[in-house]
């Protein structure tokens, strides 16, 4: 092959219309999908205290799978309550007293400095530090470095007229289009000091971690784009247990 006609006007056009449909299919393609989706909900208040997840270690079906085809469905299958968990157990292991102690040893520290993480959408994503920001805390470093996200929450809220399910979740990297979500996305949080008041006992303190670990969740603005789901499922994430009534006395909304 002539190296010369690589840079003919041929060739200039070619990438010029590779480059047009990466846009097209990146930016405006993935706005004509959400403009025909109808059943999403952009809810700005929902009830963290009884939210349920899913984070399995294996990867889920595909949405867009045919019937009989590899991926149909998850392998192995969710359990019972399909394999959901309340919020308290995605801080298992941690050292919520050594929590409380960091965040109270940065905010006597009386500057005002932001502690920033990145988020890793693996098949059990994370909320990853970033240490080579000059602002971030070593107690940070010691026992804050990774956050685990929920790859899927099951939550309640109001925004359909009553109080409802909701179901929503991160994609993985391999279900974005083209893989460049990563390239284009900035999903991060961003964490300012001083910051009052800090959480007292450790019901507190999970409550103020998740509110960390939702920040993925709110990548398209202030609210979380989620499905209406039947009641029965949440029921079967809850395992009957936990779920509020519209009679009941409701804990605050976040955020």
């Amino acid at each position: 092959m002539n190296s010369k006609n690589l840079a003919g006007p041929g060739s200039v056009l070619f990438y010029t219309l590779c480059l047009l449909w990466l846009f097209l299919t990146v930016f405006l393609g993935a706005g004509c999908a959400s403009g025909q989706k109808t059943d999403k909900h952009h809810v700005r208040k929902i009830i963290l205290s009884n939210l349920h997840y899913r984070r399995p270690v294996q990867r889920g079906a595909n949405f867009n799978a045919e019937h009989l085809e590899a991926d149909f469905e998850s392998k192995p299958r969710p359990d019972h309550k399909l394999d959901c968990e309340p919020l308290k157990s995605l801080f298992t292991g941690l050292d919520l007293e050594a929590v409380r102690e960091c965040l109270k040893t940065v905010n006597d520290e009386g500057r005002a400095k932001k502690i920033t993480y990145k988020l890793r959408r693996e098949i059990t994503p994370f909320l990853e530090l970033e240490e080579k920001n000059k602002e971030t805390p070593p107690c940070f470093v010691q026992i804050l470095k990774v956050l685990p996200v929920p790859r899927e929450i099951y939550f309640q809220a109001s925004e359909a007229g009553s109080l409802s399910c909701f179901n929503a979740r991160i994609p993985l990297v391999k279900e974005d289009v083209l893989g460049l979500s990563e390239l284009f996305s900035s999903t991060q949080l961003n964490l300012t000091f001083p910051k009052f008041p800090l959480p007292e006992g450790d019901e507190e303190t999970i409550l103020l971690l998740g509110t960390w670990v939702m920040a993925p969740f709110f990548k398209g603005g202030p609210f979380v784009e989620s499905k209406l789901v039947p009641q029965s499922l949440c029921s079967t994430c809850f395992e009957g247990k936990g779920l509020f009534k519209e009679t009941d006395v409701l804990p605050p909304f976040w955020p």
